[in-house]
């Protein structure tokens, strides 16, 4: 055990390139960290931001590990450092408070429990008590009750009794003393539990003010609902998470606190293979959210703040790239491994930051030959873009780090089983990407990790999260002068379309949506052209297509044709009578002709649709002159 903490630290001295320096450091049980030797201009630190919250420059649990576990010399962990620098300096997303809403209905079926709570929190709280059986004066007794969730809340919808219609009221006192039950007070309230309708004081009304039959819609929007006794009849929408009764009446006081949100998961639609206009298309992201935080709606896929729990899982489950985690972007993500190559270290451990410290603190003074230690916020967010690419620059073995295995339908599970099943075809290597508890690390890391690559990936680009992982594949294979085919469930957002070329008329209908560039249309060759590796196999090209003609064939096939753009459909070009302009394709002539054909409106021998739409203007222009000389 080291007598000292050591601190890692870039800092700048004017010069492009910061200065990277270790020196003896202490840390207070306050959380204040003290650096025993000269710095300045201090830009980022090794460190754990849990233990020193307060730090005032951006902390590295990675730069840590490395620099107290790792055997890295000092230009290499001045790397790690600058590639933590740049990761840090690239967060961006949106953060703000939100302040506290106290307006809160309470639905309840006995006045007086409902009048208690107003009574007791009436102060704190902005209340909108609803009555649901009975009549009390100064509470609001509501009938047919509909509840609704909206976005950030709950619509209430109801009818109120409204038997006296106050603009025409003069409060004239008539209508008291005529009531035999005494049910019309002094403040015009009416208790309809003793009222009989005798009608006594519509009739005494000089101003024909009283309607007993008299009501009102009303509705009532509000973030929480609280059920008390005799509202448990009521029917709920499915998104409970916000309605309470007296025995979680708790939880809802510890919300009533402004809190800080962070939109850390966004979506991209530009690049989401879900066409909310169609309502067509990719989905997995949604079916994968276990909070309702993500929706499918009329503009695309989005992302509630205030349900998200950064769980991982839409972004795992995510084949573009639309879904993205700002804490560690995919573009980070790659650009970071063009910083910092980890070629000595066969061993890439990810983990949160609570899981490497915890690990840190248990094996200090030790040091593990040819690993790396990456701090990943969350673990579950990964993809196989992310793994795969790991392997191509260098890491034989990629250990995550988790309390407990990943569910076997979890979208991170599929992820490590899509790693593992290509490099294991490609490379004879087993189990390339595991999972374990930090406590089971230590053993595995003593094992000495070889890798297949002779040629390491040293393609920084990237376009988006399919994009890198097909030129990721293609390297791979490549590499390893084999082909592989996956057509389990596991690769069912890779795969090829097939096309009925007889069906086809190259209208290109099926290019609209398909924001991956995985469908192309040659206007050279009139022909409709296919790149595999980069379709998901959303089906949106097959629904849309009016000739029935595409197919989507689900699979994964590491060959060249999978890489290559394909000729689909390849038509004869259709060219205008006069002036010779290509303007279509002969078989979308030939099937407009037949359909016309079949409803008796074939043209005659002067045919307007073998001409392109400049001749067939001057056509009919030269037409109507024709027949107003005749």
């Amino acid at each position: 055990m080291t007598n000292n903490f050591t601190a890692y630290l870039l800092s700048s001295d004017g010069s492009a390139t910061p200065v990277f320096q270790s020196l003896p450091a202490s840390i207070s049980m306050a959380g204040k960290l003290t650096l025993q030797g000269e710095t300045k201009n201090i830009l980022l630190a090794g460190g754990f931001s849990g233990l020193t919250p307060e730090s005032p420059f951006p902390l590295s649990a990675t730069l840590q590990l490395n620099g107290d576990l790792g055997n890295f010399p000092p230009d290499q962990l001045a790397a790690i450092g600058q590639a933590e620098l740049r990761r840090h300096n690239s967060i961006n997303f949106r953060s703000y408070t939100l302040d506290t809403d106290a307006r809160l209905a309470v639905l309840a079926g006995d006045a007086g429990k409902l009048r208690d709570f107003v009574n007791v929190y009436g102060g704190l709280l902005n209340l909108g008590p609803l009555l649901l059986k009975g009549y009390e004066e100064g509470l609001t007794t509501a009938e047919d009750v509909d509840i609704q969730a909206i976005k950030n809340g709950y619509r209430i919808r109801f009818l109120v009794k409204s038997p006296i219609d106050q603009k025409k009221c003069t409060y004239c006192g008539a209508c008291g003393p005529v009531c035999p039950e005494h049910c019309l007070s002094e403040t015009l309230f009416l208790d309809f539990s003793r009222c009989s309708y005798c009608k006594e004081c519509v009739n005494a009304c000089p101003q024909e003010a009283i309607d007993l039959y008299g009501a009102e819609k009303r509705s009532l929007e509000v973030p929480a609902l609280l059920l008390l006794e005799g509202a448990q009849t009521l029917d709920l929408p499915d998104n409970g998470e916000h309605i309470y009764n007296r025995e979680n009446l708790e939880s809802y006081f510890s919300s009533l606190f402004p809190c800080q949100i962070e939109e850390v998961v966004t979506c991209d639609n530009s690049l989401c293979q879900y066409s909310g206009r169609l309502a067509l298309g990719c989905n997995r992201c949604s079916s994968a959210c276990q909070h309702g935080a993500v929706t499918k709606g009329q503009d695309g896929i989005s992302i509630d703040p205030l349900l998200c729990r950064e769980c991982g899982a839409c972004i795992s489950s995510c084949p573009t790239g639309a879904i993205q985690y700002q804490r560690f972007s995919d573009l980070q993500f790659v650009e970071y491994f063009r910083i910092f190559r980890p070629d000595s270290a066969t061993t890439v451990v990810i983990g949160d930051e609570k899981s490497l410290h915890r690990f840190w603190w248990h094996h200090s003074g030790q040091r593990f030959d040819h690993v790396f230690f990456l701090e990943y916020p969350t673990v579950k967010a990964l993809t196989a873009m992310h793994l795969v690419y790991l392997f191509s620059v260098g890491a034989g073995k990629i250990i995550l780090l988790a309390e407990e295995d990943a569910p076997d339908e979890s979208p991170l599970a599929e992820q490590i089983r899509q790693t593992n099943q290509i490099v294991e075809s490609l490379f004879d290597t087993e189990n390339t990407v595991i999972t374990l508890a930090w406590s089971e690390l230590s053993s595995h890391l003593q094992t000495e990790v070889s890798h297949s690559l002779k040629r390491l990936n040293l393609n920084a680009g990237f376009q988006n999260r399919r994009a890198k992982l097909a030129s990721t594949l293609q390297f791979l294979a490549e590499e390893s002068g084999r082909e592989a085919s996956f057509t389990s469930k596991d690769f069912s957002t890779f795969g090829t379309l097939s096309c009925d070329q007889e069906r086809c008329t190259q209208c290109l209908a099926c290019l609209n949506e398909c924001r991956m560039k995985a469908l192309r249309g040659d206007e050279n060759f009139y022909s409709l052209n296919h790149t595999a590796s980069r379709c998901v196999q959303c089906d949106i090209c097959v629904d849309v297509c009016p000739e029935n003609a595409l197919e989507g064939v689900p699979g994964l096939h590491l060959n060249p044709n999978f890489f290559a753009d394909t000729v689909l459909s390849k038509g004869a070009p259709m060219q205008c009578k006069d002036c010779g302009k290509i303007f279509g394709t002969r078989k979308s002539f030939e099937r407009v002709m037949a359909k016309l054909t079949a409803q008796n409106m074939a043209p005659g021998p002067d045919n307007l649709f073998e001409y392109c739409d400049t001749c067939r203007v001057i056509k009919i222009y030269e037409s109507r002159e024709k027949s107003a000389n005749e």
